[in-house]
């Protein structure tokens, strides 16, 4: 996963006009506290988290995954996401398909090898 929490942090908070003092006064806790979020030093608890995705009206993904600053969406990383699972879904159904070949090669050639035999012994 991703940790992009720092800077959306600053772009939210810039975005929502607040200050870090502001923030640290909503959370009841020290600006420094806030600060160390700020500049990536700390992460805030998951209970922090949560108010945090209330305060400025985002997802925990939107927070803490994505690259807001850059705009990427939730959408762009599940169409990220899914293409990649494809490509591997691809990749394992080629295997799968080798696999049945060679054993299909293998049951060939057992079958003749068990005429040979039968051959040998009459």
């Amino acid at each position: 996963m991703k940790n992009n929490f720092s800077s959306n942090f600053k772009f939210l908070k810039l975005k929502k006009g607040v200050s870090q003092k502001a923030i640290a006064d909503f959370f009841s806790m020290s600006p420094a506290t806030v600060n160390r979020w700020e500049k990536g030093a700390i992460l805030p608890e998951s209970n922090n988290l949560l108010k945090l995705t209330e305060y400025f009206g985002v997802s925990l993904s939107e927070l803490v995954e994505l690259n807001l600053i850059e705009g990427e969406t939730v959408s762009q990383v599940e169409d990220t996401e899914f293409l990649a699972l494809k490509e591997k879904l691809f990749k394992a159904q080629e295997k799968l398909v080798e696999a049945q070949t060679e054993l299909v090669e293998i049951l060939k050639e057992n079958r003749e090898l068990r005429k040979e035999l039968r051959n040998k012994d009459s």
